[in-house]
């Protein structure tokens, strides 16, 4: 997920199955338990 929106990384997993209300429920609890150090709204250049 790295340098990825949240939407990309859905995106992406949905189109390979995973259910996208899954995805962002993923999301919620990683950062409500401190697994993901921090995000912004921009998306880094590679």
């Amino acid at each position: 997920m790295d340098g990825h929106t949240l939407a990309a990384v859905t995106a992406h997993l949905a189109a390979h199955g995973h259910d996208p209300a899954a995805v962002s429920a993923w999301f919620t609890r990683w950062m409500s338990q401190g697994m993901i150090r921090g995000c912004d709204r921009g998306v880094r250049d590679e």
